[in-house]
């Protein structure tokens, strides 16, 4: 149910945000969505080049979906969410905000299936 919710919220966000819609993959179980000139996400969060709401993939340029280990990076979570619901983005922010960004033990797991 939550994963739901927060994937209309990110489709809804996409659209508003001036995000480019590029499709849904039934592969990933993802909708994929690129900034149409570039993003300043890496001038306001290091090395981010992509991020996830629920199964909407935001990619900082459209490039980025060819990328391997970033799409897996970014499916990882997608998989957190469905692991672990609405505490997902909850215990992020908290680890977030107690470990830092390169320890988040979310981030190691998404890197880790990225490899």
């Amino acid at each position: 149910m939550w994963l739901k919710l927060s994937t209309f919220c990110g489709y809804f966000y996409g659209h508003i945000a001036g995000y480019n819609y590029i499709g849904y993959n039934e592969e990933d179980e993802a909708y994929y969505f690129y900034a149409p000139m570039g993003s300043k996400l890496r001038k306001r969060f290091r090395n981010m080049f992509a991020f996830t709401v629920g199964r909407c993939i935001f990619m900082e340029k459209r490039k980025y979906l060819d990328d391997p280990e970033i799409t897996n990076h970014e499916v990882e979570h997608i998989n957190q969410y469905k692991r672990l619901g609405l505490w997902f983005p909850i215990l992020y922010t908290v680890y977030h905000i107690t470990h830092g960004y390169d320890d988040n033990p979310f981030e190691v797991e998404a890197r880790k299936a990225a490899e």
